[in-house]
């Protein structure tokens, strides 16, 4: 364990040649998708069936949780740019500059990419709830 200065003990795993090699091999590999399931979306198929109460406080959860992930994953993107991002920098040291500029571009990027599905999520929950109260 490594205890940095006034910050959290944390444990630092290193890939073995094994470990690298099954790396290698995973990358090669086609995505493979999980099944689709959506809950919240399942419950919304029943609105009807919902108590006005419960309905609300499902569909308040749902656009909370993702309004936060949203602004979450935004600044973790804006902190990639600027090159603030710690653990993502001490990660990284020692890649030479163009490399690493080009890396905080990819991250910074698919960070972008969930935010953007996050706020989705928001917006979607936001027409379920003016389609529930027609």
């Amino acid at each position: 364990m490594d205890a940095e200065a006034g910050g959290r003990d944390r444990t630092v795993y290193r890939l073995t040649q094994a470990g690298r090699e099954e790396l290698a091999q995973w990358r090669r590999t086609p995505v493979s998708y999980l099944p689709m399931r959506d809950p919240f979306r399942f419950r919304m198929a029943y609105m009807d069936l919902l108590p006005d109460d419960v309905l609300e406080a499902t569909i308040d959860a749902h656009v909370d949780r993702y309004a936060a992930l949203a602004e979450t994953l935004a600044a973790q993107a804006e902190a990639l740019r600027r090159g603030e991002s710690e653990p993502f920098e001490r990660r990284h040291e020692g890649l030479p500059e163009r490399e690493l500029d080009k890396l905080r571009r990819i991250r910074a990027a698919v960070f972008d990419e969930i935010a953007e599905l996050a706020r989705y999520e928001v917006a979607s929950g936001e027409r379920l709830r003016r389609l529930a109260a027609e």
